[in-house]
């Protein structure tokens, strides 16, 4: 027996220094989770390194004192885990400084990071039984765990202590299970192809996956297929294309992120149904020209399919799989490619009669079914998406702290842009709009190309993708970081409309009915300041406001900005628990308005993200400020420092 760890962990606050030094989006927690989950899928020789850089840092390497650090982590964890003194330990934050919801957070870090490690290691996760199969099980659930802060503190550090154990024995289990009863050496290069691919759409479970698509196979008539294909790739000019963004629907189902793929998902009956995909094949050449590709032989274990076949065979394919079935799911006219290859199949059906060959008799629309679905989102969706709100908040306060008047408002679009690569977003969600002055009334501004002045205000509208899921943040404050007092006074309606409607919004509410108290709201404002004049409900019902306040109240957010989802007529919809909106009011007073002179060329609009709960709403992007005395002094403290 060894009595004793020979290689030393390093200390929590310096590991933590050097992770922020380097601009990784991980604790100390999160990546001692991912580390500790590699070597307990059995990953135990050098290929974790790469891994790491991969999963954490766009596969760059680290620098060297962050190297060292995390090689002695490694070392420290792997001589713990072979220790049959049982002396491995999970390592969280401590201290009198540090909080139990400190540590209640760091513990859903290591967790989340755990099963990564440990799903990249042992891809078949899904299929591990017996108790170490519950132990990832339970250990999936603790990953969601919450807390309220108004819990008892003491009882919630009791509690806390005890998952902690049992998350550490959980560890262990993992690890006899597969790095000592079942050593597997890791898996060849070509089936860790998505680990690269997979930053820009997310680290979701294969059984999340799964579970979408028994939902909609569900929910298809017996003797039917879905067909669900992949984005095309998009040229930006010449030979130089787009990054490549993976269609929501396509992600939604897989978490497969290359282009030429289809997903088909076939219903036989009520009791049996199959999953296969089409991709690319591998293609040493194209390879070393344009990136890795999954493959064939890899995609089953990958992405959990029953099935994998060649894209470019589908031609030769597609139209067997297809035969003697009585319907088709398909979403006609969204890509021309698409198309054009599921009526070719379906035309060798209809020619083939007399080979016993038959077409399907109907096509049918899945997007109705599958926006449905996609606008109630899981507890695992929520988890990204808070992130994604954490991180687009920070990059609002980054923008904040960095404004001085004579910048471009470009200048601001790059504060944003680097927060969010720092945090470990790519890219943003949608075009940053940057609008100084008269320019954050124009609505969707992009051009970002004007100098800020001092005295005016600057709008920013931006959101980081995380994970594949959309934030989306705006907050307007003055360039030089005081607001003059008409500023403030508009600024202050939209303000109180934004309050009201994080108040309004609980199940049982709809879009339409939020909407008419912000009016009301607005009205009173406008009409207080001179802006507008006449009786309040007289200017409600002739829509007075519409002239300053032209779009919506909220729409749905989720793998897109305007996710989808049905709204019902006049976004009457009711809203329920899981359904995730943006609460975005505005004023725009164009420079030419037919009001006081001291308005005109003031846009302002506040808006944060929400997810219905079963009795209200959590805000997704509270983490930056929007009060006018907070902007005021979080400007001020930034120019101090």
């Amino acid at each position: 027996m060894r009595m004793s760890i020979q290689n030393e962990m390093p200390g929590y606050n310096d590991v933590d220094q050097l992770l922020n030094q380097q601009g990784v989006g991980l604790t100390p927690a999160e990546m001692h989770g991912l580390i500790s989950g590699l070597l307990c899928g059995g990953n135990t020789d050098s290929s974790w390194q790469p891994l790491v850089h991969d999963l954490t840092n766009e596969g760059l390497a680290f620098g060297h004192e962050l190297a060292q650090a995390l090689r002695n982590m490694h070392s420290a964890i792997s001589d713990s885990l072979d220790d049959d003194g049982f002396l491995f330990q999970l390592y969280l934050p401590e201290g009198d400084a540090v909080s139990v919801f400190d540590r209640a957070d760091a513990l859903a870090g290591w967790v989340n990071h755990f099963l990564l490690g440990l799903g990249v290691s042992q891809p078949k996760l899904d299929k591990v039984k017996d108790e170490t199969g519950e132990a990832i099980d339970d250990l999936r659930n603790i990953a969601q765990l919450g807390y309220d802060e108004d819990e008892d503190q003491e009882e919630l550090e009791m509690s806390l202590e005890e998952i902690i154990e049992y998350v550490r024995v959980a560890a262990l289990l993992c690890h006899d299970t597969f790095a000592r009863q079942q050593p597997t050496a890791p898996e060849s290069p070509q089936t860790d192809i998505t680990l690269t691919k997979i930053r820009s759409g997310g680290v979701m479970t294969q059984q999340e996956f799964l579970s979408r698509r028994q939902t909609l196979l569900a929910q298809m008539q017996p003797g039917s297929a879905a067909l669900i294909f992949a984005a095309p790739e998009a040229v930006r000019s010449a030979d130089s294309e787009y990054p490549y963004r993976q269609n929501s629907d396509f992600w939604y189902f897989t978490g497969f992120n290359e282009p030429e793929a289809l997903l088909v998902l076939i219903k036989s009956d009520e009791t049996h149904n199959h999953s296969v995909l089409f991709n690319r094949v591998r293609d040493l050449t194209a390879e070393i020209w344009f990136g890795r590709r999954l493959g064939q032989e890899a995609a089953p274990a990958k992405l959990g399919v029953d099935r994998a076949l060649a894209f470019s065979e589908i031609n030769q394919q597609l139209y067997q799989l297809l035969n003697g079935l009585d319907a088709i799911y398909f979403a006609q006219g969204e890509y021309a490619y698409a198309d054009e290859i599921v009526f070719n199949a379906l035309e060798k059906l209809r020619k083939g009669a007399r080979q016993n060959l038959q077409a399907p008799n109907s096509v049918i629309d899945w997007r109705p079914i599958v926006h449905e679905m996609r606008l109630f989102k899981s507890a695992e969706e929520l988890a990204v998406m808070r992130r994604a709100g954490e991180i687009t908040a920070l990059a609002h306060t980054r923008a904040m702290e960095k404004c001085r008047p004579g910048m471009f408002e470009y200048q601001l679009e790059g504060e944003i842009l680097h927060e969010f690569n720092r945090h470990g977003a790519r890219f943003p969600s949608y075009n940053t709009i940057v609008g100084g002055g008269e320019n954050g009334c124009i609505l969707h501004y992009t051009e970002n190309e004007s100098e800020l002045r001092d005295g005016d205000l600057v709008l920013i509208d931006a959101g980081c993708e995380y994970r594949g899921y959309a934030g989306d943040i705006t907050r307007t404050f003055p360039v030089n970081g005081k607001f003059t007092q008409p500023q403030r006074e508009i600024y202050d309606i939209v303000l109180e409309s934004l309050e009201t409607a994080l108040k309004l919004y609980r199940p049982g509410t709809s879009i339409c009915q939020v909407n008419q108290e912000v009016v009301r709201i607005m009205i009173t404002g406008l009409v207080r300041l001179g802006i507008l004049k006449g009786e309040i409900d007289e200017l409600i019902a002739n829509n007075a406001h519409r002239p300053y306040f032209m779009h919506g109240l909220s729409h749905w957010l989720g793998l897109d900005v305007h996710d989808v989802g049905n709204y019902d007529t006049d976004r009457s919809r009711v809203l329920e628990p899981g359904m995730v909106l943006t609460v975005e009011p505005g004023l725009y007073i164009a420079t030419d308005a037919d009001v006081p002179a001291q308005y005109r060329g003031i846009g302002i609009r506040i808006e944060d993200d929400i997810v219905i709960t079963e009795d209200g709403n959590e805000n997704l992007t509270a983490g930056v400020v929007k009060k006018a005395d907070e902007i005021e002094a979080l400007m001020a403290a930034a120019r101090q420092s």
